[in-house]
């Protein structure tokens, strides 16, 4: 009878799962705002976002590269005819990076006059990035194919400091500097991310400033991006899905 009442109670208990929309599903919307300049209202942005693990395992290599000789690196995100694609890294110094120019190609070859697959080849700056095996089938009634921009992200190295106290040392990360919001907000660009021990993801919203309000870089936060900036931000463990900030701050755009 104890499992009947448990079945009710839990039918009506408040769910805690936070429904996420997978990241290729923002392609088209990322393109349009991209391309239009019009971006999308708080609210009607999700709560959460989880990416493919191709993404994920590109992530985890530039995080690993910066970690081990603190220098910052970029990589750009693109939609390659089905594919999500993050191109390689590219070394900057130890405080800055260059988000670098690329060029996406994708191809396709029958793997034999008689064979029903064919090999989809996808060049970055002509050189091989992936390769694999598609049906012939799914190429039948192709019209194009569809390579578009999406966005860029950057990492920051890890920082290490001495507690003189106990004599152990922590690692911290820099944030979002005012250069990289400024970069971002007079840009074309809706999405942008940075890569520390976590993945944060910003994206415009339609009450996003065009130019960089009167605040210092030393109060660029998770808060000040959400409620003076107006950006929907995400953030999550490396792996793992990025799930939008709320302030703790009373009438933020958070709590609208």
């Amino acid at each position: 009878m104890s499992n009947f009442w448990d079945n009710i109670i839990n039918i009506f208990r408040p769910s805690n799962k936070i429904s996420s929309v997978h990241f290729n599903s923002l392609r088209g919307q990322i393109v349009h705002w991209n391309d239009s300049g019009n971006y999308q209202t708080y609210n009607l942005l999700p709560n959460a976002i989880s990416f493919p693990s191709d993404f994920w395992q590109k992530v985890t290599e530039i995080h690993r590269h910066t970690s081990g000789d603190k220098h910052e690196r970029a990589i750009n995100v693109w939609w390659a005819d089905g594919d999500v694609v993050v191109t390689h890294s590219v070394r900057g110094e130890a405080s800055k990076v260059n988000i670098p120019k690329q060029s996406i190609k994708v191809s396709y070859k029958q793997v034999s006059a008689t064979s029903q697959y064919a090999e989809k080849i996808v060049k970055v700056d002509a050189n091989v990035y992936s390769k694999k095996t598609v049906p012939l089938r799914e190429l039948k009634n192709k019209k194009r194919v569809v390579v578009q921009f999406l966005f860029n992200m950057h990492t920051h190295p890890p920082h290490t400091d001495s507690n003189s106290q106990d004599g152990r040392s922590g690692s911290w990360y820099s944030f979002f500097s005012e250069t990289d919001i400024r970069s971002f907000l007079s840009s074309n660009a809706s999405v942008t991310g940075l890569v520390t021990d976590k993945l944060w993801i910003l994206i415009k919203t339609d009450l996003t400033p065009k130019v960089f309000p009167e605040i210092s870089e030393s109060d660029l936060s998770p808060d000040t991006l959400t409620t003076v900036f107006n950006f929907k931000v995400y953030s999550g463990d490396l792996g793992r899905m990025v799930i939008v900030h709320r302030p703790e701050i009373s009438g933020s755009q958070a709590d609208k």
